[in-house]
């Protein structure tokens, strides 16, 4: 039997079975596919083999068939067939470029597909498995496997022909692709935020689908009377809050909902203001007034707790469930991975957090720098798809992550920048979720997927237009103001700081994440907070 070392091996291969497949197709993109079906085969064949000592070579020779089988597919495209309504001879030289052209790039066609077709194309079409293969790796029977290839080669077919005139010769072979000037993609690509393949650049792709115009879509000049998002409130407000508190002061802090609070008085009305600021507005609001004078730690907690009921349901921001943490230096190192750094003094770059709504509580400022800093994020992914449309779709692909905490292992994962959740009659609306320095610690991570130089670019024009001083606002914090931000639409930042020597005058915030279900630019994932390993 094959040793567990032995088995651990497979990963060290991937290295060097990389260059050698390399050596003997055509683009990255194939390189990927072959070894994605070397491993495929190794994991169907691996219980076969006896002799470990041969495991190398046999390896290597399960590499070698499917190279010749995928050069062999590639010799007849099985895919593009899809357009011809008999099989044919092998195409004249005049239009091979087209066809492996159009060949090349199906892969993303074929991801577009509703499930089950899509799992069915990609393991006969892509991966080279005959279709009782595929049916015996699904689970089904050879007759649904055959229906299922069928009805998925006739929808590729439609959602290739929205999107390009693709010309056959009497043969029904492809001459020729075009983009089509109106072309558009199948309705679950954009629900997917696909990525679409280079040869539709000045076509389908040369107009990304358009976002519809929000208030939170400003400019530093657009909100230089802050006014028009400070808030105070009023003795009554306050009033009525101190009682809301007190009426609830017996319940544990994670048992309180929205529904605790009464349906009117002066405090709801105000919360209703923040909140429609937040969900249609601006997407930012700063208010000021709520008096912590006299109150305990517990009540301080109780009171923050309790304003931001009306706009949203709390959510954990940490793997060990904390519903309300304290942001301040906690003297930890921000150059460890796994260290938050809102427990730091180190500035902390443009980024957003894991839910719907945050909410800051200044209890008190730093003895110097801490400034809170905010941009809109929707500004800021306009301006790349109208300057550099090419990085904008980058943006809705997947990016590997990093995430770790104190005491955990390291994982990561992938989602996109931006993601578009919702449609209007006037354009996709924007969700962005952004913080540059998981993404790049998650190259440190071997199992990660690698960063190419689009992705690293995209990541470079986010940072920098965040830091424009024509897009951005520096907002200042005193204590006993609250600061609440909509996560999709507004990105935030923290300067570095200096503290004050006596530990009762350092700076210290409260911080809150929410989840609001009817903002209809959230995120159904990251509406759940952070949620633990044993949760996932």
């Amino acid at each position: 039997m094959i040793t567990h070392a032995a088995r651990d091996g497979v990963r060290d291969l991937e290295a060097k079975l990389r260059p050698f497949v390399a050596r003997r197709v055509r683009s990255s993109a194939d390189v990927d596919d072959i070894l994605q079906d070397v491993f495929l085969r190794m994991q169907r064949g691996l219980s076969g083999l006896r002799d470990e000592e041969r495991f190398g070579p046999w390896v290597y020779q399960v590499a070698r068939s499917a190279i010749v089988d995928y050069q062999r597919a590639s010799s007849k495209h099985r895919v593009v067939d899809v357009l011809a309504e008999e099989e044919a001879t092998p195409p004249s030289d005049d239009g091979r470029d087209a066809e492996r052209d159009l060949a090349a790039y199906i892969a993303p066609f074929v991801a577009m597909l509703p499930s089950p077709y899509r799992e069915a194309l990609t393991l006969t079409e892509l991966q080279g498995l005959t279709q009782r293969e595929a049916a015996d790796m699904i689970g089904i029977s050879l007759s649904g496997m055959k229906s299922r290839v069928q009805r998925g080669r006739q929808q590729l077919r439609r959602s290739l022909e929205e999107c390009c005139h693709i010309a056959l010769d009497a043969r029904g072979r492809v001459v020729a692709c075009e983009p089509r000037a109106d072309g558009r993609l199948p309705t679950s690509a954009t629900e997917r935020g696909a990525v679409l393949p280079p040869f539709c650049a000045e076509g389908c792709a040369g107009e990304p689908e358009p976002l519809e115009p929000r208030a939170s879509f400003w400019r530093r000049a657009d909100v230089s009377d802050e006014h028009a998002w400070s808030l105070r409130l009023t003795t009554e407000e306050r009033a009525d809050l101190a009682r809301i508190v007190h009426r609830l002061d017996d319940r544990p802090l994670a048992s309180l909902a929205a529904s605790d609070l009464p349906r009117d008085g002066a405090f709801v009305d105000h919360v209703a203001r923040v909140r429609e600021a937040l969900r249609d507005g601006l997407g930012f609001v700063r208010v000021r007034g709520l008096d912590t004078t006299g109150l305990s730690a517990q009540e301080i907690e109780r009171t923050f707790v309790v304003a931001g009921l009306g706009l949203g349901s709390l959510v954990p921001q940490n793997q060990r469930g904390e519903l309300l943490t304290h942001v301040r230096d906690t003297g930890a190192n921000p150059d460890l991975p796994s260290t938050r750094l809102y427990t730091t003094r180190a500035e902390q770059d443009f980024h957003t957090d894991g839910a719907d709504v945050i909410g800051l509580l200044c209890l008190a400022g730093a003895r110097s720098g801490g400034e809170s800093r905010i941009v809109s994020s929707g500004a800021i992914v306009n301006e790349i798809r109208r300057l550099r449309p090419d990085l904008y779709r980058v943006l809705l692909e997947d990016f590997p992550w990093h995430y770790q905490e104190a005491g955990q292992e390291a994982l990561w994962f992938a989602r996109p920048i931006c993601t578009l959740p919702s449609r209007s009659a006037s354009g996709a609306r924007l969700n962005t979720f952004f913080i540059p320095w998981y993404i790049r610690r998650s190259q440190e991570l071997p199992g990660a997927p690698r960063l190419d130089d689009r992705q690293r670019e995209a990541i470079a024009l986010v940072e920098s237009l965040a830091n424009d001083p024509k897009l951005f606002l520096d907002m200042t914090f005193e204590p006993g103001d609250v600061q609440w931000l909509k996560n999709a639409a507004i990105l935030h930042k923290r300067t570095a700081y200096e503290d004050f020597d006596e530990p009762e005058r350092r700076r210290h915030l409260l911080r809150l994440w929410l989840a609001a279900p009817d903002f209809d630019d959230g995120d159904a994932t990251l509406r759940r907070g952070v949620v633990s390993e044993e949760r996932r």
